[in-house]
């Protein structure tokens, strides 16, 4: 048999959506959080049409083995990816959630100024308040 029409073209989208899985863990490795909003567009446009295509060529089952060759590499290159970016997904979500609940436990703690209760009550003083810290943003 020879290889499917579309195979050539899944195989450079296949490609194309690597690179742009690549880029964005490289922009969140890289703390470029300016450039996720575009990546990520991107990067779903190239799924959209990796789905879309993926299903008119069929399953792979069925594909010729000339086409199955043609998409072995970027398939596998593709798999490496999504597995990488699964781990720097998981990574910048754990910091994400650490971040914010450090800064709902110092707001929740500045909200208290009564330290206790009771005869020997006292009140939070500027050394005991929570510092205030800023975080810096890449330009």
């Amino acid at each position: 048999m020879t290889e499917h029409p579309l195979a050539a073209d899944l195989a450079l989208l296949t490609g194309r959506l690597t690179e742009a899985l690549n880029a964005e863990c490289c922009a969140l490795i890289a703390r470029r959080f300016d450039q996720l909003h575009d990546l990520v567009a991107a990067k779903l446009q190239l799924a959209k049409a990796y789905e879309d295509l993926s299903a008119r060529l069929g399953p792979p089952e069925t594909l010729s083995p000339a086409s199955r060759d043609r998409l072995r590499s970027p398939t596998r290159d593709l798999r490496a990816a999504l597995d990488r970016h699964a781990v720097v997904v998981a990574a910048a979500r754990t910091v994400a959630e650490r971040l914010i609940k450090s800064v709902t436990g110092a707001l929740g703690d500045q909200a208290r100024p009564v330290l206790s209760y009771g005869p020997r009550a006292g009140l939070r003083n500027a050394s005991a308040a929570p510092a205030a810290f800023a975080v810096n943003a890449c330009a």
